[in-house]
């Protein structure tokens, strides 16, 4: 899509007199505004962890029943530190991802280069790997990463403006086995 498509379409989406899904998209100055008039506008900036970025994990932790919760920036970085975390239980860098996944299309081999994990590509077919070619790769695997269908089959449009924001909830990771 367009810089000039995108704006089109952000300004149909502003002018909407009812949006189906998702909420109206904000000017950066009713985004200020918002951020402003937020309990903790007034308080003190986070800083490596340790402010409204805590506040957050904390509610979050509390929300799910967990004892801690980690806040990221982007899918990618979760993703990734997750990736790693899967990579050194399972003792392999190894982890089955489609070669038309983001971190290979997009991000220049940042996990490889960045988190020592080794990219294994089960199928080059515009779908997931199917278990028996999961189960075919030889040696060991970490875990599988399933990315958003669109994007395997070509469609690299962005989400909707105002829309569910897809990217925001970039895999899901599976455990293969507990032998691998």
């Amino acid at each position: 899509m367009t810089d000039d498509a995108r704006t089109r379409l952000w300004t149909a989406s502003r002018r909407a007199t009812r949006i189906l899904s998702g909420e109206r998209p904000l000017t950066m100055a009713e985004r200020l505004t918002t951020l402003a008039a937020a309990p903790l506008a007034n308080g003190r900036p986070d800083a490596y962890g340790n402010g409204v970025v805590e506040v957050l994990e904390q509610r979050v932790a509390e929300l799910l029943g967990k004892p801690a919760a980690l806040w990221f920036p982007t899918g990618t970085m979760a993703q990734q530190a997750v990736l790693r975390v899967w990579a050194e239980r399972a003792g392999t860098p190894r982890v089955a991802l489609h070669p038309a996944h983001h971190n290979q299309v997009h991000e220049e081999d940042a996990g490889h280069l960045l988190t020592g994990l080794e990219p294994v590509f089960p199928t080059t077919e515009p779908r997931h790997p199917t278990a028996e070619e999961l189960d075919a790769t030889p040696g060991p695997l970490a875990a599988a990463v399933h990315d958003r269908v669109r994007f395997l089959v070509g469609d690299r449009r962005p989400p909707p403006v105002g829309g569910p924001r897809v990217a925001d909830l970039s895999c899901l990771i599976s455990e293969l086995t507990e032998s691998t």
